[in-house]
């Protein structure tokens, strides 16, 4: 067999050359064409030069001009195989949804496509680097475009580079020959180019080349030193296209702390990522940072690839699925349409009855409205669920689950103790004080306890580095020394709760209270109470023991001028109450943190100071004046003639009771009346309680 002519000659006349037995048509392909398409036996390669066809002179032949060119191949792998399995009108289109992806990469790379090969392009790129990008391109989109595809397009790729010979805008030669060879030669996502290429393409575009030896390409005479061309997936967000929730988007709050809790939901995550599914439980108070915390972890798998869901309960609705038709509805809305289209080939509408936009979208046959007590179909949801963690790894944030109803607590449980393979992590959200032995999520959480691969973590305030981490970002000042006292009074004050701590701190800004001094200099903490409880605070509170019902406001009140510890046979001597509907109060603020009891029975504290400050300034003064009043003569009654150490606390709630103070006979000592800040015979105004003393 002769070497075709291309950019270079050789010194030996060409053999007289014989046609092929199925000679090419005029107009007919000169490279690596099919008998067919689809057909895996190809024709042999044609290369022309100004002599004429593989050496043979052309009569007359004119002399071609000559370019420096780049040439790129493509060809479809697998298309007889595709067409003979899904017949000419599903072949058809996906042939064609290979050839708008490849052409989109062509455009905006700058190639030129010469012709179209029937599976395959031929494109030319006046440089190197251009034909480079373009072919990592086609690759990417392809992968990118298979994640969430039953039927992958897999394409080979070959390019060279050098000197060819032009002829009506179609190219001849070596490098034609080259390119051709070497894609034949590629696999599926492969692109295997020349040692000519890389060294032209040295640094630029930071391209990587993988040696892979000589090769021996049909129809020429010498191996080839080839090269594989390295490329990396795109990241993951672009091709999908489902947006991150806008509940899990930041705001301008920072997040700090949680280190430790974070590091075991990443480890929860890396698990899923690896095909290893996963359920966090996230319990605590109102306001500690449950949903704050889900959110971080959230948005940092969101930047890295992953899919995210969100769906919440809503408190007093009940709505059947609700969490669970929120994520669902968020997942078909953005969700690529193949995907979808292969849930319904399986599936089909099961899941539109819970989930219009299913039907919206695919065109399935939409069911009737889901009744109240229909059940959503275990089985659609994981498969739904499948495939998307097939593209990518899949968060579900499942938030205030002690508003869940029973529909929904057991579906999570069903999906939680699947035993399915699924790159999935479940994070769910509660109240651990709201989940009694009668809620709809208790059997859920006693089932999980059995199942391995479910963690549960309790959050509680934030330490002493978290505070000062939040106040930096509030002053922008480091804390020092100096603002020790400040920080020690305000987690005295918040026990580190998150919610407060920030409202706290925002509103002292904002009163002017606490700022960046140019000295470094803060304030004294003991100033800080001139600045009261932000509204914030006051109205979160407020409606935190309003659902408790009006007669434990009234009984949490009297408690708040007891003071933040207090007991119950005082409390019961000065509330107007029964003892049962006394100790069905205190068990109903236990259950919802705004109390919690002291090691002996009967002793109860208020979960945070703000609490007890707040229901205190709600009193007016006259009701004030008259609770010190009933809580001192109530003291006096238990104490009889020996106060003991209750005779500070007689002092105080005297000291309160009346515009002006009559000092008791029991408070006659001086270290008494030194510590209440008051001497003998001095008017005492009315004082608010201080916003950092422990009264």
């Amino acid at each position: 067999m002769q070497p075709p002519c291309g950019a270079w000659t050789r010194p030996a006349p060409p053999a007289p050359w014989s046609p092929p037995s199925t000679p090419a048509p005029e107009g007919s392909l000169d490279l690596t064409i099919r008998e067919k398409r689809g057909s895996p036996a190809p024709f042999p390669v044609y290369a022309r030069c100004a002599s004429g066809v593989n050496g043979v002179p052309r009569e007359g032949g004119p002399k071609l001009a000559v370019a420096t060119v780049t040439v790129l191949f493509t060809d479809l792998v697998s298309s007889t195989e595709m067409l003979s399995r899904l017949g000419e009108e599903a072949a058809e289109v996906l042939r064609r949804e290979h050839f708008r992806l490849l052409r989109e990469a062509i455009a905006a790379t700058g190639g030129h496509e010469v012709k179209n090969l029937g599976d395959g392009l031929m494109v030319a790129f006046d440089a190197v680097t251009s034909a480079l990008s373009c072919s990592v391109s086609m690759q990417q989109v392809l992968e990118a475009r298979n994640r969430n595809s039953e039927e992958p397009l897999l394409v080979r790729i070959g390019m060279s580079s050098g000197e060819a010979e032009v002829e009506e805008g179609d190219y001849f030669g070596g490098p034609v020959v080259e390119a051709a060879r070497l894609c034949a030669k590629a696999g599926g996502g492969e692109i295997l180019t020349t040692e000519l290429v890389r060294l032209l393409a040295g640094s630029r575009g930071s391209f990587a080349f993988e040696s892979v030896g000589l090769l021996e390409l049909k129809g020429l005479d010498e191996p080839v030193s080839a090269y594989r061309v390295a490329w990396q997936p795109l990241a993951p967000e672009n091709p999908t296209m489902v947006l991150l929730p806008s509940r899990m988007e930041g705001g301008t709050t920072v997040f700090v702390g949680r280190s430790t809790e974070r590091q075991q939901l990443q480890g929860a995550l890396d698990d899923a990522v690896l095909g290893q599914f996963r359920v966090v439980l996230v319990a605590g108070e109102a306001g500690i940072g449950k949903t704050s915390l889900a959110s971080a972890v959230a948005r940092q798998a969101f930047d890295n690839g992953a899919l995210v869901l969100y769906g919440r309960c809503e408190e007093q609705l009940g709505v059947p699925y609700q969490p669970w038709v929120e994520a669902l509805g968020h997942l078909v809305r953005y969700a690529p349409i193949d995907m979808l289209t292969a849930h319904v080939a399986t599936h089909h509408g099961e899941l539109a009855a819970f989930v219009p936009e299913l039907a919206v979208r695919t065109g399935v046959a939409a069911p009737a409205p889901a009744a109240a007590s229909a059940k959503m179909p275990v089985a659609a949801v994981a498969d739904l669920l499948s495939r998307a963690a097939a593209f990518a790894p899949v968060v579900l944030v499942l938030d205030d689950l002690h508003w869940a109803d029973d529909a929904s607590a057991q579906l999570l449980r069903h999906v939680g103790t699947s035993d399915q393979q699924l790159r999935a992590l479940v994070v769910g959200t509660f109240r651990d004080s709201k989940v009694d032995a009668g809620h709809p999520l208790a059997s859920t959480l006693a089932a999980f306890h059995r199942v391995e691969g479910i963690q549960r973590l309790v959050l509680r305030g934030l330490g002493t580095e978290e505070v000062d981490a939040l106040i930096e970002a509030a002053v922008g000042q480091s804390v020092d020394d100096a603002a020790v006292q400040l920080r020690d009074a305000i987690l005295e004050e918040t026990d580190g709760h998150p919610f407060f701590v920030r409202e706290l701190l925002r509103h002292l800004v904002d009163e002017g209270v606490l700022y960046d001094q140019a000295s470094g200099k803060w304030m004294d903490a003991r100033t800080l109470h001139a600045a009261g409880l932000p509204l914030s605070i006051q109205e979160v509170i407020h409606g935190r023991v309003a659902r408790l019902g009006d007669k434990a406001l009234s009984i949490l009140s009297m408690a708040a001028v007891i003071g933040r510890d207090f007991d119950l046979e005082l409390l019961a001597r000065v509330a107007s109450a029964d003892e049962n509907t006394l100790i069905d109060v205190l068990d109903n603020a236990v259950a919802d943190v705004v109390l919690v009891e002291r090691d002996y029975p009967g002793q109860f504290r208020f979960a945070h100071a703000l609490f007890q400050h707040a229901l205190y300034r709600e009193l007016s003064s006259m009701r004030r004046a008259t609770a010190h009043r009933d809580v001192a003569s109530a003291l006096e009654a238990m104490c009889g003639d020996d106060p003991g150490d209750k005779v500070r606390d007689l002092t105080y709630h005297w000291a309160l009771a009346a515009p002006r103070l009559t000092i008791p006979k029991r408070a006659e000592s001086d270290l008494d009346l030194i510590t209440l800040g008051i001497g003998e015979g001095v008017p005492v105004a009315e004082p608010e309680p201080s916003l950092l003393e422990t009264i």
